[in-house]
């Protein structure tokens, strides 16, 4: 073989070498970009995914939970209130009266915090019936302490021609107390069923989140 065979043997082997190490140094580069890239989307997914299971989380904890709590107090409260309310009217038994006038402390203490919680909170349905229910409270309170009036001042009478006036006055004002009592709790009872559905509905969502990210969130973690 000539000298110029011998040097161009060489030069081929010498950029064929260094061909081949160029093709496995951009494989080893394509590789790490494409990894670094997966990695960076998966845990982007992950930081979303955890980000809003905190957040599902913190709402069920810090508002329908709180909410429901509330507004099962509120209900047996009244519950409470019409049981005795119901006694006094078979019996005439002033402990019965008192005690269902005394609840409306309890009563109105839960509504204060329904009220701040629907400052604080997206809750659709207490926005709605906020105002409702505050009325339905001070109607059924006045018309119960009506009731109570009426009843006493037939009982202490002593003008038999009142008598009939201040009979229907009393029916009259049972009958209202009865509505007012009835309304209270329809629209306690609401509000209760409200919070109560929309902590599971949250709950669920909640779960249906961590079924769905689950994968990412093992492999991140």
């Amino acid at each position: 073989m000539s000298l110029k065979d011998k040097i161009l043997e060489k030069v081929n082997s010498t950029n064929s070498a260094e061909g081949a190490k160029w093709t496995i140094g951009k494989r080893i580069l394509f590789l790490t970009v494409t990894a670094s890239v997966v990695i960076m989307i998966v845990g982007a997914i992950s930081i979303f995914s955890l980000t809003k299971i905190n957040a599902y989380a913190d709402e069920i904890a810090n508002a329908y939970i709180a909410e429901w709590g509330t507004a099962s107090a509120l209900e047996v409260a009244v519950r409470k209130a019409g049981y005795e309310h119901l006694q006094y009217s078979n019996s005439n038994n002033e402990e019965y009266i008192k005690s269902a006038l005394d609840r409306f402390e309890k009563i109105e203490g839960e509504y204060a915090e329904l009220e701040e919680y629907e400052q604080t909170y997206d809750l659709p349905l207490l926005t709605a019936e906020i105002g409702n229910l505050k009325t339905a409270i001070e109607s059924y309170k006045l018309n119960l302490q009506a009731f109570r009036e009426a009843n006493e001042e037939l009982a202490t009478t002593n003008d038999l021609s009142q008598l009939n006036a201040l009979t229907s006055k009393l029916e009259q004002a049972k009958e209202n107390a009865d509505q007012q009592y009835q309304n209270l709790l329809a629209i306690s009872s609401e509000i209760n069923q409200a919070a109560e559905d929309g902590a599971r509905e949250l709950a669920a969502l909640t779960s249906s989140t961590v079924t769905n990210y689950r994968w990412i969130i093992t492999v991140v973690g």
